[in-house]
């Protein structure tokens, strides 16, 4: 990562809404900044020589305007920023899954009006930074992919939070989102839709994606595709020896039964 480029980084919990049309893309970005400048004041060792002025360097305080100038962020009300960044920390951070997203990404989504799809392309794109993580590339299948899009860890965890439509006593607005939120959820589940999205990641966004007869793919946003193809291939090749090593051993056992 290039020293000049700064990273807002995002819980993947926060997605969640962001395509249906629930959450509002502004209402997500200031999330966004406010858990990151928390994140980073609890994380990294800044320090402002704020003692002559009778400061303590470890005061939270401190700790998030020095974040905010490493992240290049103007805070209105400081009390406000430190009060949501700790609330947004303590629900969010222990799920674990998130991404470290380039600064303007987040700034172009907050200043510039932006369709459902191009939302959706941008879950994608932190759906597929959440996998990935610290590594070079990762293997991973769609349905893990319209998980994170949608704000979960994995299918199983996005089915088990599927929105309700049987109470009586919702308003008709609130119906309307959950049926929303049902419907873009069984979409991107569709290969179809799927390869759109990952599609436009590969052209507009730097995505790598590889895959040839195995189950699910290769991604990555830093190795080439001639890297992915070679993984692949020995992913495969290795698959094909523990099943013939499996088959010997079975075969072997077999001989031992039925030896007289």
């Amino acid at each position: 990562m290039a020293n000049n480029v700064k990273y807002f980084t995002v819980p993947i919990g926060l997605l969640r809404g962001l395509i249906s049309g629930r959450k509002d893309i502004k209402d997500f970005v200031q999330d966004v900044v406010r858990y990151s400048l928390y994140y980073h004041a609890v994380h990294l060792p800044y320090s402002h020589d704020d003692e002559d002025e009778g400061i303590e360097a470890n005061k939270m305080t401190t700790q998030i305007k020095a974040a905010a100038d490493f992240l290049n962020v103007r805070i209105g009300n400081i009390q406000v920023c430190l009060d949501e960044g700790e609330r947004l920390y303590n629900e969010y951070h222990k799920q674990g899954n998130y991404c470290g997203i380039n600064t303007r990404i987040i700034w172009d989504y907050h200043n510039n009006p932006k369709t459902l799809y191009q939302i959706a392309v941008f879950c994608t794109f932190c759906a597929t930074r959440s996998i990935i993580g610290k590594g070079e590339y990762k293997k991973t299948n769609r349905d893990m992919i319209t998980a994170r899009m949608f704000g979960y860890s994995n299918k199983a965890e996005m089915l088990d939070n599927t929105p309700k439509l049987t109470p009586r006593n919702i308003s008709k607005e609130e119906r309307a989102i959950r049926e929303k939120e049902i419907a873009e959820r069984e979409k991107y589940l569709t290969r179809y839709h799927s390869d759109k999205v990952l599609t436009e990641l590969e052209l507009s966004w730097g995505l790598k994606r590889y895959a040839d007869h195995i189950r699910g793919m290769y991604i990555s946003y830093e190795s080439d595709l001639a890297t992915l193809a070679k993984v692949c291939e020995q992913s495969k090749k290795s698959v094909k020896v523990d099943a013939l090593k499996e088959a010997k051993r079975q075969a072997k056992l077999a001989a031992k039964t039925t030896a007289p």
